[in-house]
């Protein structure tokens, strides 16, 4: 790609060539090969799979035969090799040439990253592409050993063997237990008299945190947990390959096939070249696991030798291609069923949902589980959650489903009988707010919560008209989506406005024309309560007072105390949409309101509020509440329900008890600063918003002008996701990437954020200054 000119835009397509003297006549597969070697620079996080896509599209003109197939792993490792010494030695002769310094780099990087992966596995990955047997003895193999009789590995007095769930979607495995050796354990236990089995081709939850790579999850061999000590027998006559620390391989004949037996996690007891007869004993269990699993063998069976135990999730019918399924040996099925493929996943929640439900993503990751601020895909992948502000405690955290449980375990009924848990919700949310706010409803969302919120106001001034602001989201009822003014969310609002929503510019100290003149943009509320009162006046005055759904953007100063002046002189009620920007979220202050020095007279929150459980909540003044109760009753048949209540106490208390607004200020900081760095290295960051864990990266096309910069952003999205990091693009032109993540989130996971976001940036010719 070093010798391709490009049009420009986002996808680039080629429009020109240089440097013909690199032509050459040379073997057909070359072309490919070549291709894929360049290409695996902007994919070392997985090259199998870059090398896969060169060779699908080069398959789609010119189909290569089984013999270019079998080469051509080979010959990538080849002319990875061949550049990396080139390079090296052209750097060696002009050791102060910058350009092949990076050249250097970049051609061993590729070299290391290929050689990561095992030669039999990708050419079983290309083989399958091309529609053929990824191993071309690997049936074979599989038949013969389902016919061969096999000794049992471990002795039958450790009692029966079970097959257990170990996936990522297991419930054997809850609230992080897969990272602790102790919390694993117990995941395994079975019956009595009984010993659980691990089974051969199943996803594992790996113990480490999200990165760039991809970790290796696809279990590919049997674990038998019987107890350290227990003897580990050779299934079949063989020859002991080698007798590594903690593994006993074996070559055993099948007719005129090897099939090579790997014991691992086991003391050996016998010696490479040791001729051993089927039944006898190669080694005992070692008294301690491997990685965070208690004792066991690991039984794997495989065409060639040296394969590790896990491999590729993503590559997983190369790997099983190769590493059969070795049940024969164990004397039980434990096989895990193959997962549906994502196409098929999408094809049936198409089939069964609406079009208006979007995805996030182009290949869209089906996510399983999550823990903390971090979630995992089918494929066992972790990454970090930058954007998931509804689970503001984390994911599956225990304090939420231990006040689940009990709800649900007592009491789980409508908000119309009388319970003391519903009436401490509503005192324990009175009390975060300053006087005069102290009367509470209780909702199911976000949207519900404004939508009564606009119901207060009308029910207490006698008015229909709002004044909010342009750009602005506040839910999907039918009253707030009338309030929507984000070009994203809804298209074509200006034809749809109704004449009683009076819509002022945002108070955008980056875009807006007064910068961060506050009270210059609060004139237009003025002019906009003068329109109203044509019509009979105000009721509210409706705002974020910060600009989440444009990525976090601060609100230029003194605007709230000015706007919300002109709104009082005029009649008109107060209301903070909290639902996104609330609870701790900014870490200075609870709620984002009091960051602007301003009460408001309606207050909305919801989505924290329940770390997921839907939970909404509109806290208003007791004379706001009186009026609205002399024009009807109010129910809403969850809203307030007991299991909720206990939901939303649970989620106060652990807000106090885990620091975390705390965590928010201090991790929130320490990300910005670091963003705000990579901002100086790169122009298409124009800017990085927002205050604690609620932060917005601007990305442009020109900083001087701040154009937006939507594709880019889409790209960095989809760039990042490979790399282990969940982030989504919002505000009007759907360019800011907005950072609004648990706010569990640990300075090692703000730390990846950085590097994903670096390094994608760094791929980009069109990110790097």
């Amino acid at each position: 790609d070093l010798n391709t000119v490009t049009a420009g835009g986002r996808p680039a397509l080629p429009s020109g060539l240089l440097d013909l003297g690199d032509v050459v006549r040379t073997w057909r597969v070359c072309d490919p090969v070549h291709t894929a070697v360049a290409a695996m620079a902007h994919g070392l996080d997985d090259p199998l799979a870059v090398a896969l896509e060169v060779l699908a599209g080069y398959q789609d003109e010119t189909a290569l035969n089984a013999d270019e197939l079998e080469a051509f792993w080979p010959l990538v490792l080849a002319r990875a090799a061949v550049c990396a010494i080139h390079s090296t030695r052209q750097l060696q002769r002009s050791p102060g040439n910058t350009h092949v310094a990076r050249a250097v780099e970049g051609d061993w990087a590729i070299l290391n990253a290929a050689a990561r992966v095992p030669e039999v596995v990708a050419t079983a990955a290309i083989r399958a592409a091309a529609g053929l047997e990824g191993h071309p003895a690997g049936a074979r193999l599989a038949e013969r050993l389902r016919r061969v009789e096999c000794v049992p590995v471990v002795d039958g007095d450790v009692g029966a063997l079970v097959p257990v769930d170990l996936s990522p979607g297991s419930e054997r495995l809850a609230f992080g237990e897969w990272l602790s050796a102790d919390a694993s354990a117990a995941a395994i236990t079975v019956g009595p008299g009984e010993t659980a089995a691990g089974r051969w081709g199943e996803v594992r939850l790996p113990a480490g945190p999200p990165s760039a790579v991809a970790p290796d999850t696809l279990h590919v061999g049997i674990d038998v947990f019987a107890p350290a000590g227990a003897p580990v027998r050779a299934p079949l006559d063989g020859v002991a390959r080698g007798a590594r620390e903690g593994d006993v391989e074996l070559a055993c004949r099948l007719g005129d096939d090897v099939l090579i037996v790997r014991l691992a996690g086991v003391v050996a007891t016998v010696g490479q070249g040791d001729d051993v007869a089927a039944g006898a004993v190669v080694g005992h269990i070692a008294e301690t696991g491997t990685g965070l699993l208690p004792p066991h063998v690991h039984v794997q069976v495989a065409a060639v030798a040296g394969l590790p135990g896990l491999g590729s999730a993503r590559h997983r019918a190369a790997w099983l291609a190769v590493c059969l399924d070795p049940s024969a040996l164990v004397g039980i099925v434990a096989r895990a069923p193959a997962p549906p493929a994502a196409s098929l996943q999408r094809e049936r929640r198409a089939a069964a949902l609406g079009a208006a439900q979007r995805l996030y993503f182009r290949e869209p990751p089906e996510i399983v589980r999550g823990w903390r601020h971090v979630l995992y895909d089918v494929d066992g992948r972790p990454y970090v959650d930058a954007i998931n502000n509804v689970a503001i405690l984390g994911h599956s955290h225990p304090a939420v489903a231990a006040a689940a449980a009990r709800g649900y375990r007592l009491l789980n009924t409508n908000s119309r009988f009388l319970y003391d848990v519903m009436t401490e919700y509503a005192e324990r949310l009175a009390a975060l707010l300053p006087a005069p706010l102290d009367t509470v409803f209780l909702v199911n969302s976000g949207s519900e919560a404004v939508d009564l919120g606009l119901r207060l106001a009308r029910a207490a001034t006698g008015r229909m008209d709002v004044v909010s602001l342009e750009g602005a989201y506040h839910g999907w009822t039918t009253a707030t989506d009338a309030l929507c003014t984000n070009p994203v969310d809804r298209p074509g609002w200006r034809e749809e406005l109704p004449p009683y929503v009076h819509v002022v510019e945002q108070p955008d100290p980056y875009r807006g024309r007064f910068g961060d003149d506050g009270p210059a943009y609060a004139a237009a509320v003025t002019d906009a309560l003068g329109d109203a009162a044509k019509r009979g006046g105000a009721a509210a005055f409706v705002a974020e007072p910060l600009l989440g759904n444009q990525g976090g953007i601060p609100i230029a100063a003194g605007y709230l105390p000015a706007a919300y002046a002109a709104a009082r002189a005029a009649g008109a009620l107060c209301v903070a949409d909290e639902v996104q920007v609330g609870y701790g979220r900014t870490g200075d202050t609870f709620w984002a309101f009091e960051h602007e020095e301003v009460v408001p007279d309606i207050v909305c929150v919801a989505k924290a509020t329940g770390n997921g459980h839907p939970i909404g909540a509109v806290i208003c003044r007791r004379d706001i509440a009186d009026a609205f109760a002399q024009t009807a009753p109010f129910f809403s048949s969850t809203g307030g329900g007991a299991v909720s209540c206990r939901i939303g106490i649970a989620v106060l208390d652990a807000l106090e008890a885990e620091g975390l607004q705390a965590n928010a200020r201090h991790v929130g900081g320490r990300l910005k600063a670091a963003l705000e760095r990579v901002a100086e290295e790169h122009h298409t960051i124009g800017a990085v918003h927002g205050r604690g864990l609620y932060l917005g990266v601007d990305v442009v096309r020109d900083r001087s002008t701040k154009e937006p910069a939507p594709e880019q952003a889409e790209w960095i999205c989809e760039r990042m996701r490979e790399l282990g990091v969940i982030v989504q693009p919002t505000g009007d032109a759907f360019n800011v990437l907005k950072v609004k993540p648990p706010l569990c989130l640990d300075d090692a996971a703000a730390d990846h954020i950085v590097a994903a976001l670096t390094q994608t940036l760094e791929e980009d010719p069109a990110g790097a200054r």
